[in-house]
């Protein structure tokens, strides 16, 4: 009796509770609590997958790009599709490195003007809010799945017989990493691999030889003189002063200094303050004494590319070694750009054929009292170079000219900069004649 009475006890209040309307609020909330905090669990997990997702997306359309530029062929061998699986892991990896990818699916399909580049793989990752803890069903790993697709278009050689000097900046920045780059490539490993390539097409049709490879740092080295008997020389294509003896003033300066491979300074004071710019650039068309020092007296391994193997190359026609040597030089020291376009100018002075000077550097020229570039030019000397019939070519790498007006010196239609690797051989295509190259590679709609 007393049991039956508390449970009607109860039940009045509870109803009497209901009535006064003090649960109104209070009831509703705790039955939607679990509701509410489900939607905002889906929330957060909604926002983690976009954010995979769009991550994906730009991982997979930078992977194609990065196809187009290790692939000339629709059909790559063994060792070549094991590295194109490789690079589409590698570019996931670094923009989700937490997270798994299946094996990524890689096609590559030829159309009448270009190589077509596709590329798919799976995101898997453990949902992070949604627990089974929580929802009992959801057990399983999502998974995210993007494709992209890139082209290339195909190479159509130059039709007109064309000789071609590279005039390329050797100096220790080119050791450096394009700004913003992901791999452990430095900008010369870059142009390196992109030589290779060039050689393997575009420097292989008969109309195109190379005939030169100018590398330069604060100067240019030349090697005079056959394989049994030769000599090295610091060389500047330069008219010195009359009457001045720069080899005397170097010796001096090398009896009372202790070498140092670095401070290059008093070096490249002796050097600066003896060139003759007017008589340098009359003599721009003709032969002239030019400045050539013993290497042996330069005692400073930035100056003339004395820290590196690097040399001033010579071919009457094109060849794989020149090429080989090219890949195998190392870069060492400052910069000096007119020594390098006036060696290149030289080289051409034997040619009959259309003419393509190609000139790369990755920075400012560095320079004490006179910025000896920037008051050649200032005098004429691009005017003068393309008065020998030489199309001038400019490629920026990684960097933008400030001192120098580049673009007025070899035209605006030849200037270029390259801020990554794909640029950098999309500029030297092009450079090179390539017609319907502008972009190495560019990302299309997807399916």
């Amino acid at each position: 009796m007393l049991k039956n009475y508390s449970i009607y006890r109860k039940a009045c209040n509870f109803i009497e509770f209901i009535k006064n309307k003090q649960g109104a609020i209070l009831l509703p909330f705790v039955m939607f609590l679990p509701v509410f905090i489900g939607l905002l669990f889906l929330f957060f997990e909604i926002s983690q997958y976009l954010q995979k997702k769009a991550k994906l997306s730009d991982a997979i359309e930078q992977a194609t790009l990065a196809l187009t530029v290790e692939n000339n062929s629709n059909n790559p061998n063994d060792s070549q599709r094991a590295k194109n699986t490789a690079l589409v892991t590698y570019y996931a990896n670094a923009y989700l490195p937490s997270d798994v990818f299946s094996i990524p699916e890689i096609d590559i399909i030829t159309r009448a003007t270009h190589l077509e580049y596709r590329a798919a793989t799976t995101l898997s990752y453990a949902p992070k809010f949604l627990a089974k803890n929580f929802i009992p069903n959801i057990d399983k790993n999502i998974s995210v799945t993007d494709n992209a697709i890139a082209r290339k278009n195909l190479f159509v050689a130059p039709t007109e017989e064309t000789d071609v000097v590279f005039v390329a900046d050797y100096s220790s920045s080119m050791e450096e990493k394009f700004r913003g780059d992901l791999s452990n490539k430095s900008k010369i490993d870059y142009l390196r691999e992109i030589f290779e390539r060039l050689n393997n097409t575009i420097l292989k049709n008969s109309n195109t030889n190379t005939i030169g490879f100018v590398p330069f740092s604060w100067g240019t080295k030349i090697i005079i003189g056959d394989k049994q008997h030769s000599n090295t020389y610091c060389h500047f294509p330069f008219a010195s002063k009359k009457n001045s003896s720069i080899d005397e003033q170097i010796r001096a300066h090398n009896a009372t200094s202790k070498p140092m491979a670095i401070n290059h300074a008093p070096i490249q004071k002796i050097i600066e303050s003896n060139i003759d710019f007017d008589e340098t650039i009359k003599s721009i068309t003709d032969r002239y004494k030019e400045i050539n020092i013993d290497i042996k007296d330069i005692t400073y391994n930035s100056i003339c590319l004395k820290g590196s193997d690097a040399y001033v190359l010579k071919s009457d026609y094109h060849s794989k070694e020149l090429i080989d040597n090219i890949i195998a030089m190392k870069p060492y020291g400052a910069t000096l750009v007119s020594s390098g376009i006036l060696v290149g100018n030289n080289i051409f002075k034997k040619s009959d054929n259309n003419k393509l000077m190609i000139i790369l550097s990755d920075g400012e020229d560095t320079y004490l009292e006179i910025n000896v570039s920037k008051r050649l030019i200032e005098k004429g000397m691009c005017e003068k170079v393309k008065a020998n019939d030489i199309k001038m070519v400019f490629i920026g790498i990684g960097y933008k000219p400030g001192s120098i007006d580049c673009k007025d010196c070899v035209g605006k239609g030849n200037y270029f900069e390259a801020h990554n690797a794909h640029e950098l051989e999309t500029d030297l295509r092009q450079a090179l004649g390539v017609t319907e190259a502008r972009e190495v590679g560019h990302n299309m709609p997807k399916d």
